[in-house]
């Protein structure tokens, strides 16, 4: 009966073991679907090496599959400075000794990656392994950084906002200054006329001189509103290049002919060379125009008398190359940094304050990059300047082609881009 009876007892306490095992291990299959599909990410440390991470840490550790995980040491997703007190922590855990509060740190992804997190840890046994459970949450950080981005952005549109107000007040003034200017520019040709018809000589002469006074002054109007308008359209990026195909031999040369007359005004010889008689390549010929007679202009406002000026355009196969190089008074070193800033004023020597509004050579600048190319300059004080511009040496498919006679060019026009670029280069003939 007692043997019986014993038999019995181990056989109930058998079941007993083999239920507790089985409910533990439903238990251990329950906490794995649970930890498997948490948003959070979840590592289990075994040895210092992976034995189980969950969904959200296999993709936010830049794994394909969890098993791209398995084995790994902590020293690979550690930094090598922070792995001694990784590895404290770790064994501090397993004993039961220690459990980590949230923490933030940098840890390596599987890609090479870094990214910063919150971490925390505490001891956790599975298959009877005390183990270590490492909880990885990117959530507040995100959080934060979305919140910086969306003020960040909020701010630039509030800037943005402010600008384009701005800027499109700033046109539609300017456009409102051109008005009157055409206005005066009608009345003055109408003036000239009957100054011309005017008996007395005396008379006739002086009316001439107010003329060209006010002639000069309206120029020198249109080109600062030109400039400012041209400015605008830059800074909001809806200036466009018209590509053309073109000789820009002829069209240097024939713009270095142009403005003879204004130099020769002024004392100065305008010498052109090039190293090729005919090279057509694709560029914009109104803004190509604009920076040649921007530069022009400045060689012949800040040269001396009896000064020259030389214009060269050479080709390689890659760029076109063109230089204009006076013998006026040049420019201090530290100039030569900010030159093509916008808002940069030259200063003449021979002038006590700044001249020019300071963003002619900002707009060449623009120009220039527009066409792919690049301008640099050098200069010395008492030893002129040097402008060099590097535009690319190529032709685009969608460029239109353009006369090859320039001279089939509306005259006019080209006349009056001329004045307008010159109205503010003064006689020079009494200057040292």
């Amino acid at each position: 009966m007692t043997m019986h009876t014993n038999t019995v007892n181990r056989t109930s306490s058998i079941k007993s073991k083999k239920s507790a095992y089985t409910k533990m291990h439903a238990s251990q299959l329950s906490c794995h679907d649970l930890l498997e599909y948490l948003p959070c990410a979840i590592v289990i440390f075994y040895m210092h090496r992976v034995i189980y991470a969950n969904q959200a840490a296999t993709l936010l550790l830049r794994a394909e599959t969890a098993n791209q995980l398995y084995n790994k040491e902590i020293s690979d997703f550690v930094f090598p400075d922070r792995l001694p007190e990784a590895n404290r922590r770790i064994a501090a855990i397993e004993s039961g000794s220690y459990r980590n509060p949230w923490r933030q740190e940098k840890i390596i992804l599987l890609d090479g990656e870094s990214i910063v997190v919150n971490l925390s840890s505490i001891p956790y046994t599975i298959d009877h392994k005390k183990s270590v459970m490492v909880f990885i949450d990117t959530t507040s950080l995100r959080y934060e950084h979305i919140s910086e981005l969306q003020n960040k952005v909020q701010a630039l549109e509030k800037k943005e906002k402010r600008s384009t107000t701005l800027i499109d007040q700033l046109i539609g003034i300017l456009h409102e200054l051109r008005t009157p200017l055409n206005v005066i520019f009608s009345s003055l040709q109408l003036l000239e006329i009957i100054g011309k018809e005017c008996n007395s000589q005396d008379n006739r002469t002086r009316t001439q001189k107010y003329l060209s006074y006010i002639r000069q002054n309206c120029l020198r109007l249109l080109r600062l509103i030109d400039n400012f308008i041209s400015f605008s359209k830059i800074n909001s990026e809806f200036s466009q290049l018209d590509l053309q195909q073109i000789d820009i031999i002829a069209l240097v040369e024939s713009i270095a002919l142009s403005v003879t007359e204004y130099a020769n005004q002024n004392s100065i010889s305008i010498n052109f060379t090039s190293s090729v008689s005919e090279n057509v390549i694709s560029f914009d010929p109104d803004k190509m125009e604009r920076i040649i007679l921007n530069l022009l202009s400045n060689a012949i406002k800040y040269n001396i008398r009896d000064g020259r000026v030389d214009i060269n355009v050479a080709s390689t196969s890659k760029e076109v190359i063109i230089s204009i190089k006076d013998s006026g008074i040049g420019m201090h070193e530290s100039l030569l940094q900010s030159i093509f800033t916008r808002f940069t004023q030259l200063h003449d020597s021979r002038k006590k304050d700044a001249v020019g509004s300071g963003i002619g050579l900002f707009l060449v600048k623009s120009l220039v990059e527009m066409h792919e190319g690049n301008i640099t300059v050098n200069s010395k004080i008492g030893q002129g300047s040097e402008f060099v511009i590097a535009i690319p040496n190529n032709l685009h498919s969608k460029a239109t082609p353009f006369p090859a006679n320039l001279s089939s060019v509306n005259i006019d026009k080209k006349v009056d881009k001329i004045n307008v670029a010159f109205s503010d280069v003064y006689n020079i003939k009494n200057r040292n």
